[in-house]
C-alpha cells in the first residue's frame, strides 16, 4: 500500500480521518499501514456532534468488534485505551454494549483498561453489557473486578 501521499490532516468539518474510516470499517491493512509509517494520528477524535462525537479510531474499532484492528491501534500506535468520547463512552464501554467479548477480554486483560470507568451519566461496562444482555461480559467484567454505579459486583 502507497501512503505516502496519504495524510491524517482533513478539511472534513467533522474531522473524519482515514483511519476512522478504515477503523470502523475493520481494515487492518490500511490501518496497520497508517500506523506503520508514522502518519497515523490515532487518538485524534470527530467531531460530528452526533452518537460518534469525539470518538478515536479505537473507539470505532471496538464499537465494530475488530480486534486486530484494536490492538494495531494500541500495540502499533499507542492508542489511549481509556480515552473518552463526548458523552464519557471509552472503547471498553463501546465494546461491552455491542457484545464484543474477544475485544472486552483484550482491552481489560491485555492493556488494563479502566474497568469501572463511567460515562457522564454514571453508566459503567458493566451495567451496559447487563442492560443489552450480554451475560458472557457481565461475567467476564465481575471476574476483572468491575462494579455498578453503586460499587456493587
Amino acid at each position: 500500500m502507497n501512503t505516502s501521499s496519504t495524510s491524517q490532516s482533513s478539511d472534513d468539518p467533522n474531522r473524519l480521518t482515514p483511519l476512522h474510516a478504515a477503523s470502523s470499517r475493520g481494515n487492518f491493512e490500511v490501518v496497520k499501514g497508517l500506523v506503520e509509517v508514522g502518519k497515523a494520528e490515532v487518538d485524534k477524535t470527530t467531531n460530528d456532534g452526533g452518537t460518534t462525537s469525539n470518538y478515536t479510531s479505537l473507539l470505532f474499532a471496538c464499537q465494530g468488534g475488530h480486534l486486530e484492528v484494536a490492538k494495531c491501534l494500541v500495540e502499533g500506535g499507542k492508542a489511549d485505551v481509556d480515552k473518552a468520547a463526548h458523552d464519557g463512552s471509552t472503547s471498553l464501554f463501546v465494546a461491552s454494549c455491542q457484545g464484543e467479548l474477544e475485544v472486552v477480554k483484550y482491552l481489560v486483560g491485555e492493556c488494563k483498561a479502566e474497568a469501572n470507568k463511567a460515562t457522564n451519566d454514571g453508566t459503567t461496562p458493566l451495567e451496559m453489557a447487563e442492560h443489552c444482555g450480554h451475560e458472557e461480559i457481565v461475567e467476564y467484567l465481575k471476574e476483572k473486578g468491575a462494579k455498578d454505579q453503586e460499587g456493587d459486583e
